[in-house]
Formats: structure tokens, C-alpha cells, sequence
């Protein structure tokens, strides 16, 4: 929910069915060549996404622009994410999980899964 009370909605076409959806998630590691399992993990949360590397913030949102995105899957090392918005390697987001903790994300991969709708895989970031 937001601070204002209201819940969090996300204006994003899904693309596939939740039945499509669980039958993907959680294969072994090996499967595909991942270091860490993947967990379905669906949630609505709160982001800043900020502006792409090479290209300054602008004026209006200086520090980013706050957004909704969808979380698909979740695994020790990243996030993937649904966006309405093209997403580009490096970007940077911040984002508060259902924990209430904030972490920085960095977009490794985006692609269109249709129209208004981008995944993107996202690893998280150290903080110091």
C-alpha cells in the first residue's frame, strides 16, 4: 500500500497467464546457467528509476522519477522487473520490497514483451 493509503497498481499488460507463468519459475539453476535458483516472486512495489547512463536527469524530477513496476521472479543475486517503459543496461533503480527495505538495482537486460510492456533483469547493488 502507499502512504497514502490507496494500494499500488501498475498499468502493465500481462502477457502470459499466471498458469504460463509458474510452470517456468523455479527451475534448477542449472537449467538455464544461473548461479542462483529463481523464486516467482509477484508484487507490486514502489521505484525510482533513474536517468540512463550518458544521459542527464531532468529538471523536473532531478533525483528520478517514482514509478510502480511488477516484480516476476526473484533470486539471491537479482530482481526481474515489469516496467512500462524501455529500461537500459546500467540504469540505475531504487526500490523498496515487500520488506520495507530500499535497495539500488542495476538493469542488466530489457526487452518488449508487447506493447507498454518491458522485462527487465536487474541485479542488486552493494551499498556502502
Amino acid at each position: 500500500m502507499s502512504s497514502t493509503g490507496q494500494p499500488l497498481t501498475a498499468d502493465i499488460s500481462a502477457t502470459q497467464t499466471e498458469h504460463e507463468f509458474c510452470a517456468q519459475a523455479d527451475q534448477p539453476p542449472s537449467a538455464d546457467g544461473r548461479l542462483f535458483q529463481r523464486h516467482i516472486f509477484r508484487a507490486c512495489i514502489s521505484a525510482i528509476v533513474h536517468a540512463p547512463p550518458g544521459q542527464t536527469a531532468t529538471i523536473v524530477t532531478g533525483a528520478g522519477t517514482p514509478c510502480q513496476m511488477l516484480t516476476r521472479d526473484i533470486s539471491r543475486s537479482g530482481l526481474n522487473l515489469l516496467h512500462k517503459q524501455q529500461l537500459y543496461p546500467g540504469q540505475k533503480i531504487d526500490v523498496v520490497l515487500t520488506d520495507g527495505q530500499p535497495r539500488r538495482l542495476e538493469v542488466i537486460w530489457c526487452r518488449r514483451l508487447g506493447v507498454g510492456c518491458y522485462s527487465a533483469g536487474c541485479r542488486f547493488m552493494k551499498t556502502t
